[in-house]
């Protein structure tokens, strides 16, 4: 989680990747880091399929076990990469995918709440999903936000005193 981001380069890049363009009496006050736990389901199934390919009978299902690891594993970084969820003073956003992107905008008056979802092992490695309720059908879910708590607090700092 940054703070305040500090680097003018970090905060231009940021803004310049999600798309975002702040007003003049706008700041950017905290930035989500995706936690690096998105990656656990791709190694799992890599040392599935390295077992297996160690295994004289089923070397072929290692193979291709291993394969699938492997694209996991580059779809958890595609996601690690290019997925950003940002507060401002106005508002937060939100950006998803790499050829499809998905970009959200919603100003705070536009949130009914902000909810976390921690699974045990978010909460042994220190992740959570960050789930956004805005007014009508939008809600949007974020998973894998390193100190999800920390987010959800600057957001909530700014719901109360509006």
């Amino acid at each position: 989680m940054k703070q305040a981001i500090s680097g003018q380069s970090d905060r231009d890049r940021l803004l310049a990747l999600a798309g975002i363009s702040l007003t003049d009496d706008e700041s950017l006050l905290a930035v989500a880091r995706i936690h690096d736990g998105v990656y656990w389901k791709g190694v799992a199934v890599c040392i599935i399929g390295i077992l297996l390919f160690i295994s004289p009978l089923l070397s072929t299902l290692g193979y291709f076990i291993l394969l699938v690891g492997a694209i996991m594993i580059g779809l958890a970084y595609l996601t690690q990469k290019f997925l950003i969820v940002a507060a401002t003073n106005k508002r937060i956003f939100m950006r998803s995918g790499v050829v499809y992107a998905d970009m959200i905008e919603l100003r705070y008056a536009q949130i009914e709440s902000i909810e976390l979802g921690i699974t045990p092992i978010g909460q042994i490695f220190g992740y959570g999903s960050v789930i956004v309720t805005g007014t009508g059908q939008r809600r949007v879910i974020v998973p894998f936000v390193a100190d999800a708590i920390v987010f959800r607090k600057a957001v909530n700092d700014v719901l109360v005193n509006r």
